[in-house]
């Protein structure tokens, strides 16, 4: 069941300013394996891309999903589970 009126909108907006803010608070190296898989590339992908091992970026992604979850944690009291099998979220479920 979804809802769609202002406020919805409004906190899904509102809720991807906060995602950005908390990708901005990543390193850069955790920012970029984050940003490339999150745009729908693999792990085996984004290693070749960044010139970096398969382990490091898996390494990385958990740890960026961890800083995003504790930063939304902080600000909206969200539990958010971290799975190294599964993304913090899909792009497209943002849109």
């Amino acid at each position: 069941m979804y809802l769609r009126s202002w406020s919805d909108e409004t906190l899904v907006t509102e809720g991807i300013k906060l995602l950005n803010m908390a990708i901005d608070k990543l390193p850069p190296a955790q920012r970029l394996a984050f940003l490339h898989h999150h745009n729908d590339q693999r792990c085996k992908d984004v290693a070749m891309t960044l010139q970096k091992s398969e382990k490091t970026i898996r390494n990385q992604l958990l740890s960026a999903q961890q800083v995003i979850a504790n930063f939304l944690k902080e600000k909206w009291d969200l539990n958010i589970p971290i799975s190294r099998k599964k993304r913090l979220y899909r792009m497209d479920q943002l849109n």
